[in-house]
């Protein structure tokens, strides 16, 4: 409304503009056909008050006028057209005094409506920048708005998987718990099957025990039995005896052969089937283990020692249990087969 009403000043400026310019050339032309037709019958300037001088000659063909009828014409025609000429200038002024008024008010209201418009403007632009800065922050709440709209989106879908994966898995656990049932229904049979096992089992293992209990007895019966037999039958006493002499031989042979050896050497002796005597030896290797070697297989120095200590440790048995003491101890050529150490 005020940008059409500034248009329309500004439409009405020019208007009154153009109608001063064209009063103004109005009245210009006026008061030159004014000055023109004064000069032409000898008045002089506006500003001379000379009175009209009646032309003694016409200024057409140039002859002179002699009637005073005709001067008195001319002089009537001259004053009309300078009466006529002063009324073009006079209403050439007012043209021009009212388009100038006019021009004025026009040009006040323009700036007028100029300001109003410029206010209006201003007034726009400051409405402007708000309700941009207005529209940017709602863009911005609305950004930030649509961000968590899809931040939500995607919590809902994580939620709808979670929910739908729930729900498998109640229906898993529902499966599960019918399948607990069943095993527990199966377990409590088989539960009250193990217990009528478990007291079969005890019922059984107490008859084993009863049964390893007789078995035990009767091998001990067995046992004595046969001990009886060996020590009290043809050879119990004799085997009894000689199982003694035996270990006190290998007792006292070894004693020999620990000095005889340093330690190196090992002989054995059992009572083998029908009354035979069993040596078995044994050599200690350079890490203290004990290796069982058969006596062919020793060196002849270790045979030879082994040999040595077993003839003493016969000879001292000898003269502790059969009160059989000697003086003199044959031996033929002990020791060939020993180095100089052993010697």
């Amino acid at each position: 409304e005020k940008t059409t009403s500034e248009r329309k000043s500004a439409k009405d400026v020019q208007f009154w503009q153009r109608s001063h310019d064209s009063a103004s050339i109005e009245l210009k032309s006026a008061e030159k056909h004014f000055v023109t037709l004064r000069a032409e019958w000898n008045l002089g300037p506006i500003s001379n008050n000379s009175s009209l001088i009646t032309p003694k000659t016409c200024r057409s063909c140039g002859q002179k006028i002699t009637s005073s009828s005709a001067q008195n014409h001319i002089r009537s025609s001259v004053e009309k057209q300078l009466e006529e000429a002063t009324k073009r200038i006079a209403q050439a002024q007012e043209s021009v005094s009212a388009a100038s008024e006019a021009l004025e008010k026009a040009v006040d209201r323009a700036r007028i409506d100029a300001a109003e418009v410029r206010d209006c403007m201003e007034l726009i632009r400051h409405k402007e920048k708000y309700h941009r800065d207005k529209t940017d922050s709602i863009r911005t709440k609305l950004k930030q708005a649509q961000d968590v709209q899809s931040k939500l989106s995607l919590d809902l879908a994580a939620y709808s998987k979670k929910a739908k994966q729930i729900a498998e898995v109640d229906l898993i656990i529902s499966k599960l718990r019918s399948d607990v049932e069943r095993v527990e229904d199966v377990f409590n049979s088989s539960m009250e099957m193990y217990q009528n096992q478990c007291m079969e089992v005890e019922r059984i293992d107490d008859n084993i025990s009863a049964l390893k209990h007789d078995k035990d007895a009767l091998t001990n019966e067995v046992k004595f039995t046969a001990l009886i037999v060996d020590v009290f039958g043809t050879k119990g006493v004799q085997a009894f005896v000689l199982q003694n002499v035996i270990q006190a031989l290998q007792y006292r042979t070894q004693t020999y052969l620990n000095e005889l050896s340093d330690g190196s050497l090992q002989l054995r002796l059992e009572l083998g089937t029908n009354d035979s005597i069993v040596k078995k030896s044994a050599v200690r290797d350079p890490d203290g283990t004990w290796r069982n070697r058969p006596l062919s297989s020793l060196s002849g120095g270790q045979w030879r020692r082994i040999s040595l200590s077993l003839s003493l440790g016969f000879s001292h048995l000898a003269s502790t249990r059969g009160k059989f003491r000697s003086s003199l101890l044959v031996l033929d050529e002990p020791l060939t087969h020993l180095d100089s150490a052993g010697r």
